[in-house]
């Protein structure tokens, strides 16, 4: 790989229950831009974009020890990691596969070029 960029967008909605004082809802749409360029010996270049966008929601019960946003921080930690875990493995095993194949078949249907013919004396 010679050039990659990732980068990522969240936004985080959170809803403290009026009638719980312990619960809060968690609303999170993560956003990823994937961009990878190769190239090899062969002068064969190939780029790979993507961009994806998934959503997560969680109710956690805070308890009676945690106050504050401390709480807060850490579901959002937590849920924002997983996130991005389930999208780069999403990448990996769909996008980028599927570029392989797709470039792996392109390339079988070149063939390898043809050596030229060895001279009869």
């Amino acid at each position: 790989m010679s050039k990659g960029i990732w980068d990522s967008v969240h936004i985080v909605e959170v809803r403290e229950s009026a009638s719980h004082t312990n619960l809060a809802e968690y609303k999170l749409l993560a956003s990823v831009r994937m961009h990878v360029e190769t190239s090899d010996s062969s002068k064969t270049e190939t780029e790979l974009g993507s961009l994806i966008t998934r959503q997560a929601e969680a109710r956690c019960n805070r308890g009676k020890k945690a106050v504050g946003d401390e709480m807060h921080l850490m579901q959002i930690g937590r849920m924002i990691e997983e996130k991005e875990i389930e999208i780069r493995q999403s990448l990996d095993s769909l996008y980028v596969a599927k570029q392989r194949e797709v470039l792996h078949a392109c390339r079988s249907l070149d063939g390898p070029d043809p050596a030229p013919a060895a001279k009869k004396p």
